[in-house]
């Protein structure tokens, strides 16, 4: 682990419990500002993309921003309408309403992404929003990479695969355990501990 990475993460964790973080010591607003342009900078370039506002939780360890597609509905009233307007939507439009969720850590300053691809589940007349976090069609490819290169401008870096995995022994992370069949959720044994990983450290507040 690099050692300006190691010595942020005793920093917010000096407690020792990824889920007990110290959020005083947080990035804060310079981070929130610069991510906000570099993102919104793309998008401007870009005219098929729109930026989508979306609450933002002062508790939470990351800063989280959202990209859809500008001749869609925005997110908020996608969302909000019945399954059957969606459905209609979706077998007018190709069948699939994507959403690109992105993420700056407010421990560290490096960002990941994640997709949702709303579509059909058959002929159920429900709709499954997918994950994918590889690039729908070459547009958003195109996106991704211009993304990347206006992020890391900012000072906000992709972490590789096996950095964002590496364990980190001095903050523990919840485990809980199920005991029994599916049918008895009751039954649950825990929390027992383990070392958390890098990512969960910077990006997930909840798991």
């Amino acid at each position: 682990m690099r050692p300006q990475l190691e010595a942020r993460l005793r920093e917010v964790h000096a407690r020792g419990l990824r889920l007990d973080p110290d959020r005083v010591v947080y990035l804060g607003e310079d981070l929130w500002r610069r991510f906000c342009e570099a993102v919104a900078c793309v998008v401007e370039q870009q005219p098929r993309f729109r930026l989508n506002t979306w609450y933002r939780n002062p508790k939470s360890r990351v800063y989280e921003l959202i990209v859809t597609e500008a001749a869609n509905p925005p997110l908020g009233a996608w969302i909000g309408e019945r399954n059957d307007v969606r459905t209609a939507w979706l077998n007018a439009h190709g069948g699939t309403y994507p959403v690109l969720w992105l993420w700056v850590s407010r421990v560290w300053p490096a960002w990941e992404h994640t997709f949702n691809l709303w579509q059909k589940r058959g002929e159920t007349g429900y709709l499954d929003a997918n994950v994918a976090h590889v690039p729908p069609d070459p547009g958003w490819l195109e996106f991704m990479t211009a993304l990347e290169e206006a992020l890391r401008a900012a000072g906000i870096e992709t972490l590789r695969w096996e950095e964002r995995h590496e364990r980190v022994p001095f903050v523990l992370t919840e485990v809980w355990s199920e005991d029994g069949d599916d049918d008895n959720s009751e039954c649950v044994i825990g929390p027992d501990h383990e070392e958390a990983i890098v990512a969960q450290c910077l990006f997930d507040d909840y798991s």
